[in-house]
């Protein structure tokens, strides 16, 4: 926070009082000559002489007064704010009104009965303790000033001075401190809700900031059920401070405990460690791709032993592809089977000579045939073990990343009409193949990796969606029907903070938050490709060579005898069932239904990982951007091992200058992103007033008593009461609750759909 040094003041009169003095001090000057050089003086002009020295002697007088409270006062108070109220603000957004002057002398300063301030940062007037200001202002003035809800906003704080008659009346009860008025409400909302005689416990720091809440010894069965429950967490909530409280349970010991979540890095680095080695089924069990860090340092990770497949959501820029590109890189780091699609064609190039990236399909026909090639491995993989000729132990796993998978099945629809034959079904058979691997591919141990724009009704409504265990949204989900989709929910995942990496996911089992590390791209000709971080992540075992799908051959076109015309078409049939080849002798490779020769010779190796912690393997916070390029400075260096260094030697010598600025492209295209997403805003139609009873989920609402808008995520009705607990997400992504009256009139909105 900036501070300001108090400057000089200067009388800055206005225009009316300058004119005001000079017409006044002409006339004056007039008048006097004309009386000395008649030499005629009467009593007339006597008296329009005073009259004139008069309006001058006002003047100037009311000219000091309003300086004085404009201009002196304001510096002086901002001064006095920063000394002792440790409240740094510019003198002009100080505003002294309502003067209460002596009535003997009118012309004195006086004292300022209301004062507003209106501070750069966002203030909420309700949630927050101003005591050390109150009290520096009744230093300044001798006065006693009070918060005036009403009047106040988050950006605009107003204070007014108490009359004589309402002062008197407040020291008959001393004002209750800031903690003693979050622990009141807490006792009113306990007896009211649990029991009266229960115990609470607040935990505070030395700035008044409350870290946990503890209540205790209470005899409630009700609370045990979960509807129940659920209704007095989220009116506990209402009492309780801003920002993001955990909550916990115990039916057995009667325990219910809110506590503070720690902040979420901004920025996130890739895992120290390689991710471990899949040598053994129990390896396969126990894998996990971290991809993020939750609240409190939580880890974020895909488990596809228990979730089958993941899907990723994210429009242009919102970090869709740079998570991608983590996810694969420690599923070969692992020395998994992975097969890519790359539905933009040239995001995953430099995944062409990665380790353990068998296949990289480009083009549509190759993409086709990759993914019939995973949905016949799924029906030979589910026969033998129908027929106990193959345990699914043995099996190794495949992982299908597909990104853009719309633009992917568009592209596989068109090319359908152009080269179906006749008798063909209307539509071709490819969203079928992975709907049926959504649901079944798990056991044959298939996995896959979706990636899309926006949420879609057509591939993650129902049984698809949930299927797909483990989700990640990253940066502002656009509708409240695509945050439903995700996380049934009007409200996660819409307003989150504009941060690189910002995302939600679940975390033990619950959707939140999430900073999503940095991944470099291992194609030297992107901008987001990092020497150092590539080698560093490059995977230390290659156990699957790379594989090539080859180019449909046309089919020959015959006539009605069966003589071949001379014309060659591409079919469908052509497509779907091309050959797998390897790229150096051109020869057909086929794909072995439980595991290939390679992985085969990995598992009777000795081959194994270094001992690492599991923390190791979780992406790390960072202070900045910079700090987590840094992390791998020195990793390009051959000293690093030779299967290391090959992620830089696949370029040339004569490009080694250039790589070395690539971290500089990184940084600009982080800190583009970054002014991307604060220039992107979510769009709502006009704000209507609607009584707080008929507030649903989806709304965008402003608190009547802070000004600050909270998308809803729920509503519920306090019994025995005619308020309504209103729970949503503030523009910062923290999880916000209010309490409002059931007939209170509130400004509401509602998101329009990208």
């Amino acid at each position: 926070m900036k501070h300001h040094q108090p400057k000089t003041p200067k009388i800055t009169p206005t225009k009316g009082l300058l004119t005001l003095i000079t017409t006044t001090s002409a006339l004056t000057l007039i008048t006097t000559g004309y009386a000395y050089t008649t030499y005629t003086p009467t009593w007339a002009l006597a008296l329009i002489t005073l009259t004139c020295l008069t309006i001058i002697t006002t003047t100037a007088l009311a000219l000091i007064q309003h300086n004085n409270r404009t201009t002196v006062l304001p510096h002086t108070y901002a001064e006095l704010l920063e000394t002792h109220a440790k409240f740094p603000i510019d003198p002009k957004r100080i505003k002294l009104t309502k003067f209460k002057t002596d009535t003997k002398n009118p012309f004195t300063t006086g004292t300022p009965h209301r004062i507003t301030l209106t501070p750069n940062q966002t203030i909420l007037p309700q949630k927050t303790d101003f005591t050390d200001i109150k009290n520096t202002l009744h230093f300044i003035t001798d006065e006693t000033y009070t918060l005036n809800l009403k009047k106040s906003k988050k950006k605009k704080i107003v204070f007014d001075a108490l009359t004589p008659e309402a002062l008197h009346e407040r020291n008959k009860q001393p004002e209750l401190t800031y903690r003693q008025n979050i622990e009141q409400r807490l006792t009113t909302v306990v007896t009211r809700l649990i029991d009266e005689n229960a115990n609470i416990t607040c935990t505070w720091d030395n700035d008044d900031y409350l870290t946990t809440v503890e209540i205790t010894d209470f005899q409630n069965t009700e609370i045990a059920l979960p509807n129940k429950r659920k209704q007095v967490m989220l009116q506990l909530k209402t009492t309780l401070p801003k920002g993001d409280f955990n909550t916990y349970f115990d039916a057995h010991e009667q325990i219910i405990r809110f506590f503070r979540s720690t902040p979420l890095p901004k920025v996130t680095a890739p895992p120290t460690a390689k991710a471990r080695l899949i040598k053994t089924h129990d390896d396969y069990l126990n894998f996990k791709v971290y991809y993020g860090i939750g609240t409190d340092g939580k880890p974020a990770y895909w488990q596809p032993s228990k979730d089958a497949h993941m899907l990723a959501i994210g429009g242009t820029g919102g970090g869709k592809t740079i998570f991608e590109h983590g996810v694969i890189q420690q599923l070969a780091q692992a020395g998994a089977r992975v097969w890519l699609l790359d539905g933009k064609r040239v995001e995953f190039k430099g995944y062409r000579n990665y380790p353990n990236i068998e296949i990289l399909a480009q083009k549509i026909e190759q993409q086709v045939r990759l993914v019939k090639m995973a949905f016949d491995l799924m029906e030979t993989r589910y026969d033998l073990i129908e027929r106990d000729e193959v345990s699914i132990s043995e099996l190794e796993p495949v992982f299908l990343v597909i990104d853009e998978v719309k633009t992917f099945l568009s592209s596989a629809d068109r090319l359908y009409k152009k080269t179906k034959e006749k008798g063909m079904p209307t539509k071709s058979e490819v969203l079928d193949w992975l709907s049926d691997m959504g649901s079944l591919a798990r056991t044959a141990k298939i996995h896959m990796v979706f990636g899309l724009q926006r949420p879609d009704a057509e591939f993650i409504g129902g049984e698809l969606r949930d299927n797909f265990g483990a989700r990640v949204s990253l940066g502002q989900l656009q509708s409240n029907v695509g945050s439903m989709m995700m996380w049934n929910n009007p409200a996660i995942g819409v307003q989150v903070p504009k941060i690189p990496g910002r995302a939600i996911s679940f975390v033990d089992g619950v959707p939140g938050q999430i900073q999503v590390p940095f991944t470099a791209n291992p194609d030297p000709q992107h901008k987001d490709f990092v020497a150092s971080m590539v080698a560093a992540t490059y995977p230390e075992w290659e156990i699957y060579s790379r594989k090539v799908i080859a180019e449909p051959r046309p089919e020959a076109v015959l006539d009605k005898n069966g003589d071949y015309t001379g014309e060659e078409v591409l079919t469908w049939s052509s497509i779907i069932s091309t050959d797998m080849l390897d790229p150096i002798t051109g020869k057909k490779v086929d794909v072995p239904p439980v595991a290939s020769e390679e992985s085969r010779a990995l598992r009777a190796s000795d081959a194994h990982d270094k001992p690492v912690e599991e923390s190791q393997l979780m992406p790390r916070a960072v202070d900045s951007f910079s700090e987590a390029l840094s992390i791998f400075e020195g990793h390009t260096d051959l000293s690093f091992g030779a299967r290391v260094a090959r992620a830089v030697q696949r370029v040339s010598k004569a490009e080694a200058e250039e790589l070395e600025a690539k971290p500089n492209l990184a940084a600009e295209g982080y800190e583009a992103a970054s002014q991307k997403l604060m220039n992107a805003h979510l769009n709502f139609d006009d704000a209507q007033e609607v009584s707080s009873e008929n507030i649903t989920g989806g709304m965008r609402i402003t608190d009547p008593a802070t000004g600050e808008k909270i998308l809803v995520s729920e509503t519920s009705t306090i019994s025995g009461t005619d308020q309504i607990a209103v729970t949503g997400f503030s523009e910062d992504g923290e999880e916000v609750s209010v309490e409002l009256a059931a007939s209170q009139k509130v400004e509401c909105a509602r998101l329009i759909e990208a």
